[in-house]
């Protein structure tokens, strides 16, 4: 089993397509009390989300990393143009104003996200979807997802799983103590075809949208590809999710 959660883990042999992809992604959500939500009344909450993305027949790697909070601006971190990584299972990619480094601890249980970077801030989401106009704002966090390997869910081309977020993030001056519930998932093979994907199930009705992080992704040709992203209140506990759609 430990052989096996250990292949699964690591970077796949690429396809001989030229649109053929492998992503890491990782999301956390909370809900903050009003101290550390600096005075704001009534439910408060802080999500975020890091996704990185080899492109091997391509040469190049997408990050996307963002970050929403209750009452604040939607802060967004994205290169498209990063260098592959000497050694995709060393997980380490670096840009102009940007630092990440991924490390599987224990395969199918734990991983390590720290990441340094210069993000821009807008008022309205929307423009993440335009020219990118924005405040820059420094964005770090070094983050743990654990999780347990029979809570793996087998996807197309890869897996899921939910897990428990603990560690620190920073957004300009501010810090937060990450206390979260999240999810990762690892998955490979052609470019996604943009339908409607949950990180966690329920059903897409049973809903209430807290905040959009739009980004621009790109189709196999190149040209620019709208990612809607949101973060949901789900189900009658109300508990905090990340999903996504391709537009």
């Amino acid at each position: 089993m430990k052989g096996e959660l250990r292949e699964m883990e690591r970077a796949h042999r690429p396809g001989p397509d030229n649109g053929w992809r492998e992503t890491w992604g990782f999301t956390f959500a909370q809900e903050l009390d009003r101290v550390e939500a600096r005075g704001l009344s009534g439910p408060t909450w802080l999500g975020g989300f890091v996704e990185c993305t080899l492109a091997p027949r391509q040469r190049h790697v997408w990050f996307t990393s963002g970050v929403v909070i209750d009452g604040s601006s939607y802060v967004l971190c994205r290169d498209h143009e990063l260098a592959l990584p000497v050694d995709a299972n060393l997980f380490e990619v670096r840009g102009g104003g940007l630092w990440m480094h991924a490390i599987c601890e224990t395969p199918g249980e734990h991983w390590t996200v720290a990441m340094e970077a210069f993000a821009l801030a807008f008022d309205d989401p929307a423009e993440a979807w335009g020219d990118e106009r924005g405040d820059r704002v420094g964005l770090a966090f070094d983050l743990e997802w654990e999780g347990e390997p029979r809570d793996i869910t087998t996807i197309d081309g890869g897996y899921e799983m939910p897990c428990e977020v603990i560690g620190v993030l920073q957004l300009g001056d501010d810090e937060w103590e990450i206390d979260a519930t999240g999810a990762r998932f690892h998955q490979w093979g052609d470019a996604p075809s943009g339908e409607w994907r949950s990180d966690g199930g329920g059903p897409a009705g049973d809903r209430v949208t807290l905040a959009d992080a739009p980004y621009l992704s790109e189709n196999d040709d190149g040209s620019p590809r709208r990612v809607r992203r949101t973060l949901d209140r789900v189900g009658s506990d109300g508990a905090l999710q990340w999903t996504w759609a391709g537009l």
